[in-house]
């Protein structure tokens, strides 16, 4: 065996560089359709907002409410942003199983 070698790497033979462009091409295609679909939009952290802000409402109207406040607006309230919320999580869920197939 001659010095020269046994000093040099072995060769593995490699795929077309055209395949491994296209590979990492659509791999990058498919991280940022990810990362945009997965952003919430401010139309949806709004509703979230609200959400919170009428569960918080209707808890502040039953601990100080007095009458019609305390017994059915409260109530009502907390319900509506409680089922704000839950649509919202439901409708992300939904659509985070139609893009994993």
């Amino acid at each position: 065996m001659d010095s020269k070698e046994a000093m040099s790497p072995t060769r593995l033979p490699l795929p077309p560089k055209a395949a491994q462009h296209e590979d990492v091409k659509s791999l990058w295609e498919r991280w940022d359709k990810a990362q945009s679909e997965d952003q919430a939009t401010n139309l949806v952290r709004g509703l979230n907002l609200v959400g919170l802000i009428m569960i918080f409402a209707g808890v502040l109207l039953q601990i100080f409410g007095s009458g019609f406040w305390k017994l059915r607006l409260a109530p009502i309230i907390i319900v509506l942003g409680a089922l704000m919320l839950a649509v919202q999580k439901f409708r992300a869920l939904l659509s985070h199983r139609s893009l994993n197939g």
